[in-house]
């Protein structure tokens, strides 16, 4: 069983195994949160809730998120003269936390030469059964299918307290919100005019009515105004 201090070696290791691949290698300190919206180097509190690390090979960048709950050693876990490395990780959160999401991230970025390790202090499964809160909720599929701007920023909110806030789902968070609010401006259907005012347009104007331009979008409306400026138009 391997020790402490061969454990503390084994982040150096990472980095010479990446090296080895020929790739240009640049690590980012860890970040840690207590929210999952503000990100340190260093947090206050004892223990960080999340903790991201980002490796950069070539210049193309990998990030990986963890909590701390999910990555916590079992309770069973020891080192070779027998201490807890639940233990260990306790008295120094932001050590041994960073160590593990700074490893992760460079066992996704260079696979092909660390491989699928697990070190001593990461044995699966982290937390046992009876501790871990299953959330079954798809919240992939609940931010897809978001009516709307506001239901989609209540869905993130839920997603805080049930952990399930990930890198990938707020992209996917962003995109969508995107997406709504592009369509939020999007024209209402023209009304059908009666008889009545058809006539009273044709006689008034000579030809078949057009559909209102001002409900474009206000960057829109911007560039047509400005071009009305050119061409001598109303400023």
């Amino acid at each position: 069983m391997t020790n402490i201090d061969d454990v503390a070696q084994t982040l150096a290791e990472y980095e010479r195994l990446a090296i080895t691949s020929g790739a240009t290698v640049q690590i980012d300190p860890p970040e840690f949160s207590a929210d999952g919206d503000h990100w340190l180097p260093i947090v206050g509190e004892l223990t960080p809730r999340w903790a991201r690390a980002t490796v950069h090979r070539d210049g193309i960048a990998t990030t990986v998120y963890a909590s701390w709950d999910e990555s916590l050693p079992v309770e069973t876990a020891q080192t070779e003269d027998g201490r807890l490395w639940r233990d260990i990780w306790e008295q120094k959160p932001m050590q041994r936390f960073g160590s593990f999401i700074v490893r992760a991230a460079l066992r996704r970025a260079f696979r092909e030469v660390i491989g699928d390790r697990v070190e001593p202090d990461e044995d699966a499964p982290r937390v046992s059964a009876p501790e871990a809160a299953v959330d079954r909720t798809d919240w992939d599929a609940q931010i897809e299918d978001a009516a709307d701007v506001a239901a989609l920023e209540q869905i993130w909110r839920d997603m805080r307290p049930a952990r399930a806030r990930t890198g990938a789902r707020e992209v996917a968070y962003l995109a969508r919100r995107a997406q709504l609010a592009a369509a939020a401006w999007e024209p209402a259907p023209a009304r059908d005019l009666s008889a009545d005012e058809l006539a009273h347009h044709h006689a008034f104007f000579g030809h078949e009515p057009k559909a209102p331009q001002d409900h474009q979008a206000p960057q829109n409306r911007a560039a047509r105004r400005a071009s009305a400026r050119k061409k001598g138009g109303r400023r």
